[in-house]
């Protein structure tokens, strides 16, 4: 056992140095669900060391503890471009996040150890703590805060397309931004700072029609409105405008 732990202290110091790789790394450990009995418990008694240890590769940050890594989970929830973007605008903004192999995760499991995960939510949070979003992120960034329809964590992103090519920020204040098709922006000649982009991806374009239905209803946030709201708006008054 003291052996097997000087084995691995030296090897994390490789590691740590660059001389050997992270994969190389993970593989010196003991994968717990490949384990029974007596070495299942040497086992949990290394892990348990381990687990207050620098053992997981950050790309920003190096090697630190389990407890201080986010690992990327939920990024596999969607399609590769978006996951690409949504990772490198998370890896940009300094989070330390890893891809540690299934085995080293379940044995930090095993131990009660668990890690931060990217989620929408973690990313909505990530976006309201820094200052600017690049514009190649934005959309990408969009759909993955929607892909979990939780529409109230919209609420202050500055990921608000709109048809004159600005973006703002979602909101229970100010001015509303109508969701309508390209024959219905026709409505609004001259005021494409009040209707969301006609050329969304579809998949973007939908759930941001469903929020707008959804969310108004809720209270959440009032910025988008189906345009099946317009009518009411359309009597003397400036389209777009609050009533």
């Amino acid at each position: 056992m003291v052996a097997y732990r000087k084995l691995l202290e030296a090897g994390l110091q490789e590691a740590q140095q660059h001389l050997v790789s992270a994969p190389a790394w993970y593989s010196m450990l003991p994968a717990l669900t490949r384990l029974s009995g007596r070495w299942y418990d040497m086992a949990i008694a290394v892990w348990r060391t381990l687990a207050t240890m620098p053992i997981i590769y950050s790309e920003t940050q190096g090697f630190l503890t389990p407890r201080s890594i986010t690992i990327e989970g939920q990024l596999s929830d969607v399609g590769a471009d978006v996951a690409k973007r949504v990772r490198d605008f998370l890896v940009y903004h300094d989070l330390p996040l890893a891809s540690p192999p299934p085995s080293i995760i379940a044995s930090l499991s095993d131990i009660g150890v668990s890690m931060a995960t990217v989620t929408p939510s973690l990313v909505s949070k990530t976006l309201r703590k820094v200052q600017t979003v690049e514009e190649h992120y934005r959309l990408s960034l969009l759909e993955y805060v929607l892909s979990d329809e939780k529409y109230k964590n919209l609420e202050g992103l500055p990921l608000l397309p709109l048809e004159s090519g600005c973006w703002r920020r979602f909101s229970t204040t100010g001015g509303r931004v109508y969701v309508c098709s390209e024959d219905e922006a026709e409505v609004f000649l001259g005021q494409s700072d009040e209707i969301l982009r006609t050329d969304l991806p579809t998949a973007v374009y939908r759930r941001l029609r469903e929020a707008a239905q959804k969310v108004m209803l809720a209270g959440h946030i009032s910025s988008l409105v189906p345009m099946t709201s317009l009518s009411s708006h359309m009597k003397g008054q400036v389209v777009g405008n609050d009533p």
